[in-house]
């Protein structure tokens, strides 16, 4: 064994902790509290950063869905519904593995024109989770009768039924 580089007390199993070993850090368990605790207090600052960074990276991503929304028509091609909070870019179809960006990723690769975009289409929730399970994908035991209330929803928008 070794001893502690700050203090010198002889490194045992009890007060050399097993990741301090494998690490090579040679300092004991007392020596590595007073550490952490000075590392928190020199980077109190670090956790400001941190959320001023997601802010900024969630403001980025919700200007990217937006152009993104406003390039692809702006409203739901099933209801025009045109609530922002409420439209999804839907895929038709199936993604291909190649495609399979999401958030500001996606968002970028639309606006720079390095993904095509004839596959996509903009939806609101409702209409996007009716499109699943009519192409079978959620809830594939639709019951009969829920059809008709599909028709009755679409024909209160003036549109027949979302084509497939």
């Amino acid at each position: 064994m070794s001893d502690c580089n700050i203090c010198g007390v002889p490194l045992t199993k009890d007060n050399w902790p097993g990741w301090a070993q494998k690490s090579g850090t040679y300092r004991c368990q007392s020596d590595l509290r007073l550490y952490c605790k000075s590392y928190k207090s020199r980077h109190k600052d670090q956790e400001s950063y941190r959320e001023k960074w997601r802010e900024s990276a969630r403001r980025s991503s919700w200007r990217g869905r937006l152009k993104v929304i406003n390039m692809l028509g702006g409203q739901c091609v099933h209801c025009g519904e045109t609530n922002p909070l409420v439209l999804t870019i839907n895929h038709k179809g199936k993604r291909e593995k190649r495609d399979q960006h999401s958030g500001r990723r996606f968002y970028y690769l639309v606006l720079k024109g390095k993904r095509i975009t004839d596959d996509l289409e903009i939806a609101c929730m409702n209409c996007q989770i009716i499109y699943e399970i009519l192409r079978g994908r959620r809830y594939k035991d639709i019951p009969e009768y829920v059809k008709p209330m599909l028709d009755a929803y679409f024909a209160a928008r003036g549109r027949t039924s979302i084509v497939i």
